[in-house]
């Protein structure tokens, strides 16, 4: 054989090899059915001499491809704490319940009306005690519920001590900051003026 039809064979070869590797096997063909033909002898075949086979270079393994290295991690040092607020209170802050009397709320009852009978008209404006005396049951000093007991502090034992006072008057201060809010001046400035004397 010469170069050119060696070159052609092989370009064959290779093109048979590639197209035949991807290429998905047919599917097989149902037996035939038997007859009682009878089926001639296939000719003998003389072999042919066999064409050298030249296999394909193989193909270059794909590169490895490596991620990235991570980025390493610096360590920082977390932000110092905040430093935190010490406020400064008496050594006992604590109402005097010791004397207190009761209270079931009725209909349309207010802490001030409540003070007013408890405490007596002048001292109507000292209802924040009562309301931080049961600041469990009352968080808003104007809903009050009906048939809520409430515990009713002695005004004139709160008042003589230094730490109830204290309480008082932080409570005063804040129910007068409530009632200016609500567009209740009269109210906020009698219990201000009140909260100052304390």
């Amino acid at each position: 054989m010469n170069k050119k039809s060696n070159a052609a064979l092989l370009i064959f070869l290779c093109v048979l090899i590639i197209g035949c590797a991807g290429a998905p096997e047919p599917a097989p063909e149902p037996p035939p059915r038997q007859e009682s033909v009878q089926t001639p002898q296939p000719a003998p075949v003389t072999p042919s001499p066999e064409p050298a086979v030249v296999t394909p270079p193989p193909e270059p393994a794909p590169a490895a491809v490596t991620p990235p290295p991570e980025p390493q991690r610096v360590a920082t040092a977390a932000p110092p704490p905040e430093p935190a607020t010490v406020v400064v209170t008496p050594a006992k802050e604590e109402l005097i319940l010791q004397g207190a009397s009761r209270h079931n709320i009725i209909w349309r009852d207010s802490l001030s009306q409540i003070a007013a009978r408890e405490y007596g008209e002048e001292n109507m404006y000292y209802f924040p005690l009562i309301r931080l005396a049961n600041a469990n049951v009352v968080s808003d000093p104007d809903r009050i519920m009906p048939n809520v007991v409430l515990v009713i502090p002695d005004l004139q034992a709160n008042l003589d001590d230094p730490g109830a006072r204290a309480l008082l008057k932080a409570e005063m201060l804040s129910m007068s900051v409530h009632y200016q809010r609500r567009n209740m001046p009269r109210a906020a400035a009698e219990i201000r003026n009140l909260a100052d004397k304390l």
